[in-house]
């Protein structure tokens, strides 16, 4: 079952489409806030900021893995990281109703 009918279903048979308008909505929602003020607050979940990366210059320096070697470092433009941070509510509930166990392997 995708999300969108999860939703639909959760929310007394509203159907699909309204449901996939309003999901559509908040993106954009989310979206204009990253784009506007580099941060997107979704109540109830975390919050969406960007993070500036600056450029990054080539260059070689020590490898930490193979002691006396030299590895070499490529350049790197700057760029818009995101980033979720989410409630202290959201953490809590995680810490508390979700099971601890190891991720199946792909």
């Amino acid at each position: 079952m995708s999300f969108l009918d999860e939703v639909a279903e959760r929310c007394d048979g509203i159907p699909r489409k309204q449901v996939k308008e309003v999901y559509d909505a908040i993106v954009r929602v989310v979206h204009r806030g990253l784009r506007k003020e580099r941060r997107a607050k979704l109540p109830e979940l975390g919050i969406f900021n960007l993070r500036y990366r600056p450029a990054r210059k080539a260059g070689v320096k020590d490898d930490p893995f193979h002691k006396g070697q030299k590895m070499k470092i490529k350049a790197k433009e700057a760029s818009n990281k995101v980033t979720f941070r989410p409630i202290k509510d959201l953490k809590d509930y995680v810490k508390e109703k979700v099971e601890v166990k190891k991720p199946k392997s792909e």
